[in-house]
């Protein structure tokens, strides 16, 4: 209870951050094609591709806990209660 709060502020700063990163992404790889061509294929050797599918699931698991916050904050139910 005490870090309730910490939280709430953290559960939004993943959302902010799973949003703001993907443009960063792109914006470093001048194309949205490319970053879509990265999610297409996976390589192993290849930091990039690694790093646009922990972004990416960072961004789906940010999202879902943001929402489950919001849901909380709204009165929505216990549903969201983790």
């Amino acid at each position: 209870p005490a870090d309730r709060s910490a939280v709430r502020i953290g559960r939004y700063l993943a959302l902010a951050g799973g949003v703001i990163s993907p443009a960063l992404l792109v914006a470093d790889l001048y194309t949205p094609e490319r970053f879509f061509n990265m999610l297409r294929i996976f390589r192993r050797t290849s930091a990039m591709s690694i790093g646009v599918y922990i972004l990416t699931a960072f961004g789906v698991f940010g999202g879902l806990a943001a929402a489950a916050q919001l849901a909380l904050d709204l009165g929505a139910g216990a549903w969201a209660v983790w």
